[in-house]
């Protein structure tokens, strides 16, 4: 089924013209689409003779109903499109003194490049001048970061043998304390019970020297009263005398030593013991102030130490980031193709927007990359038929440039929503439509008018009739067939039309002729 989407409002009160209302109200999918182009084909048509393979006579043309496949299509005028077009932009922020960029070279407007081809070089300079004034801004920063680092886990170390020191030192006083206040073998314990051993061997010294005394004593007595007898000599009584005085002697001796070890319990008892006492509680109380005052420093130390590795990775980073910048800056001022195509220099005013000096600025256009290799063709649909045409369905393009040439493809997507009304579609709704031709082309340009036949249906063995044929008697389809007994006028039951056939379910049957120019009888 083939049918221009595009018709004179004037024409359709002519032979032709009603042609096209039968095509129309048979071919709903087309129906209400408008093209400029339609009003040539309808002037030739109004002038031009129908023939068909049947019996004719000299005051009507008739046509004999046979049966053939029918496939049903319909056909839209349409726009060709690449498939894919890549606008290209500057990607190079605004840093020189004339607040863009300069074109160094460019390649030629229309040219045909492959993928990864130099399409655009742009002054790096500026961008190689920051680039190496960060770089070395980073570098600085990676020293202090690796600094900052290793003074991190050196603070962590010295942090780590403070605190065990500091424990250590708790530890041993606690200890020592512990030692000192044991009630079975403790130091007090032990200095108390050796005192009281001293004390008690000095009180048996003095008892001895009290008895060594008394009998020293005796013995000198003896002497005396013996030497008054006659029995001793006075040596005798002289050296007796004289051991009673060393024993008198040894005798004060141990009663001061057993004063001496006396007063020695005194103090340990009442100085010595709270002395020490007090020294291993301050001891103790030092011991957990100083672990306490190690925790705080530690923390301290190790919250200056994490915040100069936080501020050299954060600046580090930064820095970092700022070089990978500009490094991409430095590949945008080389624009490659990102596929294959035709140069097309961006336009302004009419004239070519870029070209080798010219200064752009970033995110300015400067070319387009249209793939002309991969081609669509984009057209519209009317809304009687926008429920039969699918994604998917086969569809058969040609360029009206090249006629001879027929292109395989399929649609590929239709919008949702109608397009906005124009003064070519009026008040009728139409769905834009994408038409995908299958495999790579050559020759094709963007902008070349296009005519896509749709695929909708096929019917094998299928009743068919002219479409100049059928009239519209009260709102029904009709046929006029020329029988022996003249012509009679038949009701039918139409289906779609294929190219200037129009299916037929009843009315009509194979065989019979069926006049082509009602309009005559």
């Amino acid at each position: 089924m083939t049918l221009s989407g595009s018709w004179s409002i004037a024409a359709l009160g002519s032979p032709a013209g009603r042609v096209l209302r039968k095509v129309l109200r048979h071919r709903p999918v087309a129906r209400g689409l408008v093209f400029l182009a339609g009003l040539a084909v309808l002037s030739a048509a109004s002038g031009a003779n129908f023939e068909f393979f049947g019996k004719s006579t000299s005051s009507r043309q008739l046509y004999e109903v046979t049966r053939g496949d029918s496939l049903v299509t319909v056909t839209a005028r349409g726009t060709l499109q690449c498939q894919r077009q890549t606008e290209i932009s500057c990607g190079v922020y605004n840093l020189g003194q004339a607040n863009g960029t300069q074109i160094l070279r460019i390649v030629s407007n229309g040219a045909s490049v492959d993928e990864g081809d130099v399409l655009i070089e742009l002054d790096s300079s500026a961008v190689r001048e920051r680039l190496e004034d960060f770089r070395l801004r980073f570098e600085s920063y990676r020293a202090r970061q690796i600094q900052a680092e290793a003074q991190l886990k050196a603070r962590k170390v010295q942090n780590a043998t403070k605190l065990a020191d500091a424990e250590q030192t708790l530890d041993l006083a606690e200890l020592a304390q512990k030692m000192y206040y044991d009630h079975e073998g403790g130091t007090y314990l032990v200095a108390v019970q050796a005192q009281q051993a001293r004390f008690r061997e000095a009180k048996a010294k003095v008892s001895e020297m009290q008895a060594a005394l008394a009998l020293q004593e005796t013995q000198s007595r003896a002497l005396d009263l013996l030497h008054s007898l006659g029995y001793r000599s006075k040596q005798d009584v002289v050296r007796a005398d004289l051991s009673t005085i060393k024993t008198s002697n040894d005798l004060a001796a141990a009663v001061n030593a057993m004063a001496i070890t006396q007063a020695a319990g005194r103090q340990l008892e009442h100085f010595d013991h709270p002395i020490q006492q007090l020294k291993l509680k301050r001891a103790t109380e030092r011991a957990k102030a100083r672990l306490e005052q190690v925790k705080l420093d530690n923390y301290a130390e190790l919250i200056q130490a994490e915040s100069r590795k936080f501020e050299a990775d954060r600046v580090a980073e930064r820095l970092k980031d700022v070089v990978l910048m500009y490094e991409a800056q430095l590949a945008a001022c080389t624009i490659r193709a990102p596929h294959a195509g035709m140069v097309v220099y961006a336009i302004e005013d009419g004239v070519p927007a870029v070209r080798e000096g010219e200064v752009v600025h970033f995110r300015e256009k400067l070319i387009t990359l249209p793939e002309l290799s991969r081609m669509q063709v984009k057209t519209v649909v009317h809304e009687n038929g926008y429920h039969r045409i699918a994604p998917g369905m086969q569809v058969d393009v040609r360029i009206e440039a090249f006629p001879d040439q027929l292109y395989r493809g399929s649609v590929s997507s239709i919008a949702a929503v109608p397009e906005s009304e124009s003064w070519i579609s009026g008040d009728v709704k139409v769905f834009p439509a994408v038409v995908t031709i299958d495999g790579p082309v050559s020759g094709l340009r963007p902008g070349m008018t296009s005519v896509v036949d749709i695929q909708l249906d096929r019917v094998e063995d299928a009743v068919r009739v002219p479409v100049e044929a059928v009239v519209e008697v009260d709102g029904q389809d009709c046929v006029y067939v020329d029988g022996s007994d003249g012509v009679e006028l038949r009701v039918l039951e139409t289906g779609g039309c294929d190219g200037d056939l129009i299916e037929v379910y009843a009315g009509v049957e194979p065989g019979e002729q069926v006049v082509c120019d009602p309009e005559n009888l």
